[in-house]
Protein backbone atom coordinates (compact mmCIF):
# COMPACT_ATOMS: atom_id res chain seq x y z
CA UNK A 1 0.00 0.00 0.00
CA UNK A 2 3.06 2.14 0.67
CA UNK A 3 4.14 1.93 -2.90
CA UNK A 4 0.43 2.43 -4.17
CA UNK A 5 -0.10 5.65 -1.88
CA UNK A 6 3.71 6.97 -2.99
CA UNK A 7 2.26 6.86 -6.59
CA UNK A 8 -1.41 8.46 -5.80
CA UNK A 9 0.93 11.40 -4.09
CA UNK A 10 2.79 11.96 -7.38
CA UNK A 11 0.11 11.65 -9.46
CA UNK A 12 -1.86 13.98 -7.97
CA UNK A 13 1.29 16.47 -7.26
CA UNK A 14 2.20 16.56 -10.93
CA UNK A 15 -1.30 17.07 -11.84
CA UNK A 16 -2.12 20.14 -9.80
CA UNK A 17 -0.06 22.52 -11.84
CA UNK A 18 -1.38 21.22 -15.22
CA UNK A 19 -4.62 20.92 -14.17
CA UNK A 20 -4.47 24.56 -12.12
CA UNK A 21 -3.41 25.96 -16.05
CA UNK A 22 -6.36 23.44 -17.69
CA UNK A 23 -9.15 24.79 -14.69
CA UNK A 24 -7.88 28.65 -15.47
CA UNK A 25 -8.67 27.85 -19.23
CA UNK A 26 -11.83 26.69 -18.44
CA UNK A 27 -13.50 29.95 -17.62
CA UNK A 28 -11.64 31.76 -20.55
CA UNK A 29 -12.73 29.50 -23.27
CA UNK A 30 -15.71 29.36 -22.13
CA UNK A 31 -16.25 32.93 -22.27
CA UNK A 32 -14.75 33.13 -25.31
CA UNK A 33 -17.73 30.47 -26.46
CA UNK A 34 -20.65 32.99 -24.96
CA UNK A 35 -18.93 36.23 -26.63
CA UNK A 36 -18.61 34.52 -29.94
CA UNK A 37 -22.26 33.09 -29.85
CA UNK A 38 -23.96 36.09 -28.79
CA UNK A 39 -22.46 38.52 -31.09
CA UNK A 40 -22.54 36.44 -34.11
CA UNK A 41 -25.84 34.44 -33.56
CA UNK A 42 -26.76 31.29 -33.91
CA UNK A 43 -26.36 31.53 -38.22
CA UNK A 44 -22.52 33.19 -38.24
CA UNK A 45 -21.50 31.40 -35.13
CA UNK A 46 -22.53 27.95 -37.09
CA UNK A 47 -20.37 29.05 -39.54
CA UNK A 48 -17.13 29.95 -37.32
CA UNK A 49 -17.67 26.85 -35.87
CA UNK A 50 -17.68 24.81 -38.83
CA UNK A 51 -14.89 25.99 -40.29
CA UNK A 52 -12.76 26.23 -36.77
CA UNK A 53 -13.44 22.13 -36.40
CA UNK A 54 -12.10 21.55 -40.05
CA UNK A 55 -9.00 23.26 -38.99
CA UNK A 56 -7.97 20.67 -36.60
CA UNK A 57 -8.39 18.14 -38.61
CA UNK A 58 -6.32 19.88 -41.45
CA UNK A 59 -3.70 20.19 -38.95
CA UNK A 60 -3.34 17.05 -37.15
CA UNK A 61 -0.63 15.60 -39.51
CA UNK A 62 1.23 18.77 -38.26
CA UNK A 63 0.34 18.45 -34.55
CA UNK A 64 -0.76 16.10 -32.28
CA UNK A 65 1.11 13.01 -34.22
CA UNK A 66 4.07 14.92 -33.31
CA UNK A 67 3.66 15.80 -29.83
CA UNK A 68 2.83 12.24 -28.81
CA UNK A 69 6.10 11.35 -31.15
CA UNK A 70 8.25 13.95 -29.32
CA UNK A 71 7.35 13.41 -25.76
CA UNK A 72 8.26 9.37 -26.39
CA UNK A 73 10.90 9.65 -28.32
CA UNK A 74 13.02 12.49 -26.54
CA UNK A 75 11.72 10.98 -22.93
CA UNK A 76 14.07 8.34 -24.82
CA UNK A 77 17.09 10.85 -25.69
CA UNK A 78 17.17 12.34 -22.16
CA UNK A 79 16.97 8.84 -20.61
CA UNK A 80 19.67 8.00 -22.95
CA UNK A 81 21.66 11.37 -22.99
CA UNK A 82 21.29 11.17 -27.27
CA UNK A 83 21.87 14.93 -27.51
CA UNK A 84 22.64 14.50 -31.17
CA UNK A 85 20.11 12.20 -31.90
CA UNK A 86 17.55 14.85 -29.89
CA UNK A 87 18.74 17.74 -31.95
CA UNK A 88 18.02 15.53 -34.95
CA UNK A 89 14.37 14.75 -33.65
CA UNK A 90 13.95 18.57 -33.46
CA UNK A 91 15.02 19.31 -37.14
CA UNK A 92 12.68 16.15 -38.30
CA UNK A 93 9.42 17.64 -36.65
CA UNK A 94 10.19 21.11 -38.06
CA UNK A 95 11.02 19.77 -41.24
CA UNK A 96 7.78 17.61 -41.15
CA UNK A 97 5.45 20.34 -40.26
CA UNK A 98 6.70 22.37 -42.86
CA UNK A 99 6.82 20.30 -45.76
CA UNK A 100 3.14 19.25 -44.71
CA UNK A 101 1.86 23.29 -44.41
CA UNK A 102 2.54 24.07 -47.61
CA UNK A 103 1.18 21.18 -49.14
CA UNK A 104 -2.00 22.08 -47.69
CA UNK A 105 -2.48 25.95 -48.05
CA UNK A 106 -1.24 25.04 -51.67
CA UNK A 107 -4.11 22.45 -51.80
CA UNK A 108 -7.06 24.17 -50.15
CA UNK A 109 -6.23 27.61 -51.74
CA UNK A 110 -6.15 25.59 -54.86
CA UNK A 111 -9.33 24.07 -54.62
CA UNK A 112 -11.14 27.18 -53.46
CA UNK A 113 -9.60 29.06 -56.48
CA UNK A 114 -11.40 26.31 -59.15
CA UNK A 115 -14.60 26.14 -57.07
CA UNK A 116 -14.76 29.84 -56.71
CA UNK A 117 -18.49 29.88 -58.43
CA UNK A 118 -20.01 27.37 -56.29
CA UNK A 119 -18.38 28.33 -52.68
CA UNK A 120 -18.44 32.33 -52.80
CA UNK A 121 -20.85 33.87 -50.48
CA UNK A 122 -20.43 30.65 -47.93
CA UNK A 123 -19.10 29.51 -45.11
CA UNK A 124 -16.41 27.10 -47.52
CA UNK A 125 -15.10 31.34 -48.19
CA UNK A 126 -13.49 31.37 -44.55
CA UNK A 127 -11.25 28.23 -45.33
CA UNK A 128 -8.48 29.70 -46.54
CA UNK A 129 -8.19 31.76 -44.51
CA UNK A 130 -8.53 29.45 -41.23
CA UNK A 131 -5.73 27.10 -42.95
CA UNK A 132 -3.28 29.68 -42.06
CA UNK A 133 -3.55 27.95 -38.64
CA UNK A 134 -2.21 25.04 -39.86
CA UNK A 135 2.05 25.52 -39.86
CA UNK A 136 1.20 27.81 -36.70
CA UNK A 137 -0.18 24.83 -34.58
CA UNK A 138 2.52 22.37 -35.66
CA UNK A 139 5.17 24.44 -34.89
CA UNK A 140 3.54 25.45 -30.93
CA UNK A 141 3.22 20.91 -30.97
CA UNK A 142 6.69 20.51 -32.32
CA UNK A 143 7.86 22.88 -29.05
CA UNK A 144 5.41 21.54 -26.51
CA UNK A 145 6.26 17.87 -27.40
CA UNK A 146 9.59 18.67 -27.18
CA UNK A 147 8.85 20.35 -23.56
CA UNK A 148 7.14 17.39 -22.65
CA UNK A 149 9.51 14.62 -23.73
CA UNK A 150 12.21 16.93 -21.56
CA UNK A 151 9.64 16.61 -18.57
CA UNK A 152 8.83 19.99 -18.36
CA UNK A 153 4.86 19.34 -18.88
CA UNK A 154 3.71 22.23 -17.40
CA UNK A 155 5.69 24.60 -19.69
CA UNK A 156 4.77 22.69 -22.28
CA UNK A 157 1.10 23.62 -21.00
CA UNK A 158 1.30 27.20 -20.95
CA UNK A 159 1.21 28.56 -24.74
CA UNK A 160 -2.10 26.04 -25.77
CA UNK A 161 -3.72 25.97 -22.27
CA UNK A 162 -2.79 29.97 -20.81
CA UNK A 163 -1.23 32.18 -23.66
CA UNK A 164 -4.01 31.09 -26.92
CA UNK A 165 -7.47 31.14 -24.96
CA UNK A 166 -6.72 34.47 -22.48
CA UNK A 167 -5.15 36.21 -25.40
CA UNK A 168 -8.30 35.09 -27.75
CA UNK A 169 -10.38 36.56 -25.19
CA UNK A 170 -8.59 39.91 -24.76
CA UNK A 171 -9.18 39.72 -28.42
CA UNK A 172 -12.99 39.11 -28.65
CA UNK A 173 -13.20 41.62 -25.61
CA UNK A 174 -11.82 44.54 -27.68
CA UNK A 175 -13.85 43.46 -30.90
CA UNK A 176 -16.81 43.26 -28.48
CA UNK A 177 -15.97 47.40 -27.06
CA UNK A 178 -15.59 48.05 -30.81
CA UNK A 179 -19.11 46.36 -31.77
CA UNK A 180 -17.89 44.57 -34.62
CA UNK A 181 -16.97 41.13 -34.86
CA UNK A 182 -17.51 38.80 -38.06
CA UNK A 183 -16.46 34.97 -38.31
CA UNK A 184 -13.66 35.83 -40.29
CA UNK A 185 -12.54 38.70 -38.03
CA UNK A 186 -12.58 35.87 -35.60
CA UNK A 187 -10.48 33.73 -37.36
CA UNK A 188 -8.13 36.48 -37.60
CA UNK A 189 -7.54 36.83 -34.47
CA UNK A 190 -6.65 33.53 -33.87
CA UNK A 191 -4.02 33.55 -35.97
CA UNK A 192 -2.30 36.67 -34.43
CA UNK A 193 -2.73 34.63 -30.86
CA UNK A 194 -1.74 31.51 -32.59
CA UNK A 195 1.57 33.56 -33.90
CA UNK A 196 2.15 34.27 -30.59
CA UNK A 197 1.66 30.95 -28.74
CA UNK A 198 4.15 29.68 -30.60
CA UNK A 199 6.38 32.76 -30.23
CA UNK A 200 5.71 32.11 -26.09
CA UNK A 201 6.67 27.98 -26.88
CA UNK A 202 10.12 28.60 -28.51
CA UNK A 203 11.57 30.90 -25.45
CA UNK A 204 9.90 28.35 -23.05
CA UNK A 205 11.98 25.69 -24.93
CA UNK A 206 15.12 27.74 -24.89
CA UNK A 207 14.81 28.09 -21.43
CA UNK A 208 14.69 24.53 -20.47
CA UNK A 209 16.77 22.75 -23.03
CA UNK A 210 19.72 20.66 -22.29
CA UNK A 211 23.08 22.30 -22.24
CA UNK A 212 24.38 19.06 -22.72
CA UNK A 213 23.31 19.30 -26.43
CA UNK A 214 25.42 22.08 -27.24
CA UNK A 215 27.43 21.40 -30.04
CA UNK A 216 26.49 18.76 -30.76
CA UNK A 217 25.93 17.40 -34.38
CA UNK A 218 22.64 16.60 -35.53
CA UNK A 219 21.66 12.78 -35.86
CA UNK A 220 18.70 11.82 -37.74
CA UNK A 221 17.33 8.25 -38.27
CA UNK A 222 14.97 9.67 -40.92
CA UNK A 223 13.64 5.96 -42.17
CA UNK A 224 12.84 5.16 -37.97
CA UNK A 225 11.33 8.18 -37.01
CA UNK A 226 8.90 8.25 -40.44
CA UNK A 227 7.52 4.42 -39.62
CA UNK A 228 7.07 6.02 -36.21
CA UNK A 229 5.33 8.79 -36.55
CA UNK A 230 3.29 7.65 -39.34
CA UNK A 231 1.15 5.23 -37.25
CA UNK A 232 0.75 7.84 -34.37
CA UNK A 233 -0.39 10.82 -37.09
CA UNK A 234 -2.89 8.68 -37.99
CA UNK A 235 -4.01 7.73 -34.43
CA UNK A 236 -4.06 11.11 -33.76
CA UNK A 237 -6.29 12.32 -37.03
CA UNK A 238 -8.42 9.13 -36.70
CA UNK A 239 -9.02 10.46 -32.85
CA UNK A 240 -9.89 13.90 -33.57
CA UNK A 241 -11.96 12.93 -36.48
CA UNK A 242 -13.64 10.83 -34.46
CA UNK A 243 -14.66 13.92 -32.43
CA UNK A 244 -14.97 16.33 -35.04
CA UNK A 245 -16.95 14.64 -37.58
CA UNK A 246 -20.17 14.72 -35.67
CA UNK A 247 -19.98 18.35 -36.33
CA UNK A 248 -18.79 18.54 -40.14
CA UNK A 249 -21.40 15.97 -40.85
CA UNK A 250 -23.99 18.17 -39.59
CA UNK A 251 -22.44 21.40 -41.18
CA UNK A 252 -23.08 19.24 -44.42
CA UNK A 253 -25.95 17.61 -43.50
CA UNK A 254 -27.90 19.94 -41.16
CA UNK A 255 -28.06 23.48 -40.93
CA UNK A 256 -25.89 26.66 -39.26
CA UNK A 257 -28.34 26.66 -36.55
CA UNK A 258 -27.45 23.11 -35.36
CA UNK A 259 -24.16 23.11 -35.93
CA UNK A 260 -24.05 26.39 -32.99
CA UNK A 261 -26.13 24.41 -30.65
CA UNK A 262 -23.66 21.00 -30.79
CA UNK A 263 -21.03 23.18 -30.71
CA UNK A 264 -22.15 24.73 -27.32
CA UNK A 265 -22.89 20.85 -26.10
CA UNK A 266 -19.45 20.06 -27.00
CA UNK A 267 -18.17 22.82 -24.74
CA UNK A 268 -19.92 21.46 -21.72
CA UNK A 269 -18.87 17.91 -22.73
CA UNK A 270 -15.68 18.87 -23.06
CA UNK A 271 -15.81 19.95 -19.06
CA UNK A 272 -16.27 16.06 -18.51
CA UNK A 273 -13.70 14.91 -20.59
CA UNK A 274 -10.86 17.45 -19.17
CA UNK A 275 -9.92 15.36 -15.79
CA UNK A 276 -8.71 12.85 -18.04
CA UNK A 277 -7.24 15.02 -20.48
CA UNK A 278 -5.12 16.66 -17.31
CA UNK A 279 -3.68 13.04 -16.47
CA UNK A 280 -2.67 12.19 -19.53
CA UNK A 281 -0.96 15.36 -19.71
CA UNK A 282 1.42 14.27 -16.78
CA UNK A 283 1.60 10.38 -16.83
CA UNK A 284 3.40 10.32 -20.78
CA UNK A 285 6.63 10.07 -19.29
CA UNK A 286 5.79 7.45 -16.46
CA UNK A 287 4.17 4.90 -18.85
CA UNK A 288 7.30 5.26 -20.74
CA UNK A 289 9.49 4.26 -17.85
CA UNK A 290 7.17 1.74 -16.24
CA UNK A 291 6.99 -0.01 -19.93
CA UNK A 292 10.64 0.20 -20.35
CA UNK A 293 11.14 -1.30 -17.17
CA UNK A 294 8.37 -4.16 -17.67
CA UNK A 295 7.68 -2.72 -14.20
CA UNK A 296 4.02 -4.11 -14.80
CA UNK A 297 2.58 -3.61 -10.73
CA UNK A 298 3.39 0.01 -10.63
CA UNK A 299 1.95 0.30 -14.68
CA UNK A 300 -1.26 -0.85 -13.04
CA UNK A 301 -0.94 1.07 -9.99
CA UNK A 302 -0.43 4.56 -12.31
CA UNK A 303 -3.66 3.65 -14.52
CA UNK A 304 -6.02 2.45 -11.89
CA UNK A 305 -4.75 5.42 -9.95
CA UNK A 306 -5.53 8.14 -12.66
CA UNK A 307 -8.54 6.51 -13.70
CA UNK A 308 -10.04 6.72 -10.35
CA UNK A 309 -8.88 10.49 -9.89
CA UNK A 310 -10.57 11.55 -13.24
CA UNK A 311 -13.81 9.48 -12.61
CA UNK A 312 -14.32 11.17 -9.53
CA UNK A 313 -13.73 14.73 -11.22
CA UNK A 314 -15.47 13.96 -14.09
CA UNK A 315 -18.97 12.54 -12.84
CA UNK A 316 -19.89 15.34 -10.93
CA UNK A 317 -19.70 17.91 -13.59
CA UNK A 318 -21.75 15.84 -15.47
CA UNK A 319 -24.83 15.60 -12.98
CA UNK A 320 -24.24 19.39 -12.66
CA UNK A 321 -25.19 19.41 -16.83
CA UNK A 322 -28.02 17.18 -16.44
CA UNK A 323 -29.89 19.14 -13.20
CA UNK A 324 -29.26 22.72 -14.26
CA UNK A 325 -28.02 22.59 -17.74
CA UNK A 326 -30.97 24.02 -19.88
CA UNK A 327 -31.09 27.19 -17.35
CA UNK A 328 -26.97 27.38 -17.81
CA UNK A 329 -27.09 27.35 -21.33
CA UNK A 330 -29.40 30.00 -21.06
CA UNK A 331 -27.42 31.99 -18.63
CA UNK A 332 -24.72 31.81 -20.54
CA UNK A 333 -25.32 31.72 -24.51
CA UNK A 334 -29.07 32.86 -24.31
CA UNK A 335 -32.53 31.60 -24.73
CA UNK A 336 -32.25 30.74 -28.26
CA UNK A 337 -29.82 28.31 -27.58
CA UNK A 338 -31.30 26.43 -24.65
CA UNK A 339 -33.65 24.33 -26.10
CA UNK A 340 -31.60 23.14 -29.29
CA UNK A 341 -28.10 22.08 -26.70
CA UNK A 342 -29.76 20.97 -23.63
CA UNK A 343 -30.10 17.47 -25.09
CA UNK A 344 -26.98 17.03 -26.87
CA UNK A 345 -25.41 18.49 -23.86
CA UNK A 346 -26.86 15.56 -21.89
CA UNK A 347 -25.89 12.86 -24.28
CA UNK A 348 -22.41 13.92 -24.60
CA UNK A 349 -21.56 14.50 -20.92
CA UNK A 350 -22.62 11.43 -19.88
CA UNK A 351 -20.69 9.57 -22.76
CA UNK A 352 -17.71 11.22 -21.51
CA UNK A 353 -17.81 9.95 -18.38
CA UNK A 354 -17.84 6.10 -19.41
CA UNK A 355 -14.83 7.55 -21.66
CA UNK A 356 -13.11 8.68 -18.18
CA UNK A 357 -13.66 6.22 -16.27
CA UNK A 358 -12.14 3.46 -18.81
CA UNK A 359 -8.91 5.80 -18.48
CA UNK A 360 -6.30 6.01 -20.46
CA UNK A 361 -6.63 3.58 -22.97
CA UNK A 362 -5.30 4.63 -26.08
CA UNK A 363 -2.67 6.73 -24.34
CA UNK A 364 -1.04 3.85 -22.50
CA UNK A 365 -1.36 1.75 -26.00
CA UNK A 366 0.60 4.44 -27.78
CA UNK A 367 3.09 5.36 -24.98
CA UNK A 368 4.22 1.66 -24.81
CA UNK A 369 4.76 1.45 -28.67
CA UNK A 370 1.24 -0.45 -29.69
CA UNK A 371 -0.11 2.25 -31.89
CA UNK A 372 -0.67 -0.04 -34.28
CA UNK A 373 -3.66 -1.49 -31.70
CA UNK A 374 -4.85 1.86 -31.20
CA UNK A 375 -5.26 2.75 -34.98
CA UNK A 376 -7.10 -0.27 -35.38
CA UNK A 377 -9.74 0.17 -32.79
CA UNK A 378 -10.06 4.18 -33.52
CA UNK A 379 -10.70 3.32 -36.96
CA UNK A 380 -13.44 0.35 -35.94
CA UNK A 381 -15.12 3.30 -33.88
CA UNK A 382 -14.53 6.05 -36.63
CA UNK A 383 -16.95 4.02 -38.64
CA UNK A 384 -19.52 3.28 -35.77
CA UNK A 385 -19.56 7.10 -35.61
CA UNK A 386 -19.87 8.20 -39.00
CA UNK A 387 -22.64 5.69 -40.11
CA UNK A 388 -24.62 6.92 -36.80
CA UNK A 389 -24.04 10.79 -37.70
CA UNK A 390 -24.98 9.88 -41.43
CA UNK A 391 -28.23 8.13 -39.93
CA UNK A 392 -29.34 10.17 -37.42
CA UNK A 393 -28.63 13.50 -38.35
CA UNK A 394 -31.04 14.15 -41.18
CA UNK A 395 -33.70 13.33 -38.87
CA UNK A 396 -32.58 14.45 -35.18
CA UNK A 397 -29.95 17.17 -36.31
CA UNK A 398 -27.89 18.14 -33.27
CA UNK A 399 -29.37 15.15 -30.91
CA UNK A 400 -28.35 12.60 -33.79
CA UNK A 401 -24.90 14.30 -33.92
CA UNK A 402 -24.94 13.92 -29.98
CA UNK A 403 -25.59 9.91 -30.58
CA UNK A 404 -23.46 9.45 -33.06
CA UNK A 405 -20.08 10.85 -31.37
CA UNK A 406 -21.00 9.04 -28.04
CA UNK A 407 -21.70 5.65 -29.94
CA UNK A 408 -18.70 6.17 -31.40
CA UNK A 409 -16.63 6.95 -28.18
CA UNK A 410 -18.15 3.96 -26.42
CA UNK A 411 -17.01 1.43 -29.00
CA UNK A 412 -13.52 3.25 -28.68
CA UNK A 413 -13.08 2.63 -25.48
CA UNK A 414 -14.30 -0.65 -25.18
CA UNK A 415 -12.18 -2.18 -28.22
CA UNK A 416 -8.79 -0.58 -26.68
CA UNK A 417 -9.36 -1.43 -23.13
CA UNK A 418 -9.30 -5.43 -24.42
CA UNK A 419 -6.34 -4.48 -26.02
CA UNK A 420 -5.01 -2.92 -23.18
CA UNK A 421 -5.35 -5.86 -20.77
CA UNK A 422 -4.31 -8.42 -23.72
CA UNK A 423 -0.84 -6.43 -24.67
CA UNK A 424 0.09 -4.79 -21.18
CA UNK A 425 -1.54 -7.27 -18.91
CA UNK A 426 -3.17 -4.67 -16.98
CA UNK A 427 -6.54 -3.21 -16.68
CA UNK A 428 -6.96 0.74 -16.85
CA UNK A 429 -10.32 1.04 -16.05
CA UNK A 430 -11.31 3.09 -12.41
CA UNK A 431 -12.64 0.05 -11.45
Amino acid sequence: MAVDRGIAHELIKSAMGIGAMRMAAIPISLACSVILARMLGPDAFGQYAFIMALVPLLALPASGGVIRFLTREIAHCVSAEAWARYRGLLRFSFAWVAGYSLFIIALVYLIIAVLEDKTAGSKWQLLPLATVLVPLTGLIAVLSGALKGLGAVRFAEIPAQLVRPAGFLLFLVAATLYGYLTPAFAIGGNLGIAALAGIAAFVLLQRRAPTSDAGAAAEYATREWSSALLPITLIALVATFNAQVSVVLLGVLGSNEAVAALSIAKSGSNLVAMSLIIVNATIGPQIVNYWREQDQHRLQQLSRRSARLATLVAAPIALVFVAIGAPLITLLYGAVYAESAYLPLIILALGQVVSVAFGSVGFLLVMSGHEHETLRGQAIALVINVLLCSLLIPAFGAIGAALGATGGLLVWNVVLAFRVRALLGIRPTAL
